[in-house]
């Protein structure tokens, strides 16, 4: 009767423990990341920008309902590019709903995100 008793309590840890170690997905915006940020300006615009644009669908730049954007290089015109016009589900953000300021902003913050990915040989 004891082994039926710890059951519940085995199996709502094993639920505990997968959801923690999901949690630990992708980079996180520390370190040289967080530094940068702190010391340059637009950077830390870049970073509000994203939070209120793109952070819905692309948390911290992982996978949500769009696709990761620190797993990869992407050159700075596609991601303006694709910014601007939307394809797929992403909608545009035109002119008059992101500035050119806060574009260039955070088109330098997503490429921060994607520091450690090599850019391909030119």
């Amino acid at each position: 009767m004891r082994r039926v008793a710890s059951l519940p309590f085995l199996l709502v840890a094993g639920i505990l423990i997968g959801a923690l170690a999901a949690c630990g997905t992708g980079r996180r915006v520390d370190g040289p990341v967080a530094q940068a940020i702190a010391q340059d300006p637009q950077l830390a615009h870049g970073q509000q920008v994203f939070m209120r644009a793109c952070h819905q669908c692309h948390p911290r730049g992982e996978t949500g309902l769009g696709p990761a954007l620190n797993n990869k290089y992407v050159p700075a015109f596609l991601i303006r590019s694709q910014i601007r016009l939307g394809l797929g589900a992403m909608p545009a953000f035109p002119q008059s709903v992101l500035s050119s300021e806060e574009l260039d902003a955070v088109v330098r913050y997503i490429q921060l995100l994607q520091y450690d990915v090599p850019a391909p040989p030119a």
